[in-house]
């Protein structure tokens, strides 16, 4: 049996990576399981114990009734949780964290070195992955700023929905954008194709605007505060994500702050 031992802040765990199971060790168990996954040499009282755990991990594995580690990864094969189409590399801000480097002039995102993707290629890729998995869960769009290219992504929503129409595994639509840009356009894309928005909120006004900017250097949080409203009013479903960096920690921002 393969197991492995973990310890952190004087909490001894058993690991087993066939059932995924963790286990909360005393001190004596978890010096023989530990003897016992290094190869160490164990005594008699020792095996007799290590034979002990051994059994309880079995016994706790057939109870749960877990499938095998190669079952389920055979069952992962089949199922795609996310396929993510970028739509565009363009930008209506200047996040102080953004991964692109920065071009030539300070401009991140400079709109001379903007890629957009070829809708043949999107519809093909999007082809691809629905037949290559039983099931795909969500088709994520993302950028840039997704919505600098709504018309695209209508029309991959109206594909994605041609294709899998009559399906039993049919995948949700989600789109990640920074929350600037919303209209009537775009709250009839998003109740057509039941859209799920993820809003890029970094949490109250003042850590927010220190980093999400605009080209201008201005703070987002009043125009996404107001979109994210609008979300509430169409009835649209969204969550928020936050990107967590020094800043928070310096600002004295926990988790139950934001």
């Amino acid at each position: 049996m393969m197991l492995k031992t973990i310890e952190n802040d004087h909490v001894k765990l058993l690991f087993d990576p066939q059932s995924l199971n963790i286990y909360l060790l005393g001190d004596e168990a978890y010096s023989i399981a530990d003897k016992y996954t290094r190869k160490l040499p164990l005594g008699e009282d020792e095996k007799a114990k290590r034979a002990e755990i051994e059994e309880f991990v079995k016994v706790e594995t057939n109870l749960l009734k877990r499938p095998s580690l190669e079952s389920r990864i055979n069952e992962y094969k089949k199922r795609l949780n996310r396929f993510t189409i970028v739509l565009t590399s363009a930008c209506n801000m200047r996040c102080r964290y953004c991964y692109e480097e920065p071009k030539e002039g300070g401009n991140k995102l400079a709109y001379e070195a903007v890629r957009t993707i070829d809708e043949a290629v999107a519809r093909k890729a999007i082809d691809q992955v629905l037949s290559s998995y039983e099931s795909v869960v969500t088709i994520m769009f993302f950028g840039g700023e997704p919505l600098l290219n709504v018309k695209l992504m209508e029309r991959l929503c109206e594909y994605i929905e041609e294709q899998t129409k009559g399906s039993p595994s049919r995948p949700s639509i989600g789109i990640i954008t920074n929350g600037t840009i919303f209209d009537d356009d775009v709250a009839s894309i998003f109740k057509r194709y039941s859209v799920y928005t993820t809003v890029s909120v970094d949490g109250p006004g003042d850590i927010h605007d220190y980093s999400r900017v605009y080209a201008n250097g201005r703070g987002s949080f009043a125009d996404v505060s107001a979109i994210v409203d609008e979300l509430k009013d169409n009835g649209l479903p969204f969550g928020i994500q936050s990107t967590i960096t020094p800043a928070h920690v310096e600002k004295g921002y926990g988790v139950q702050e934001l």
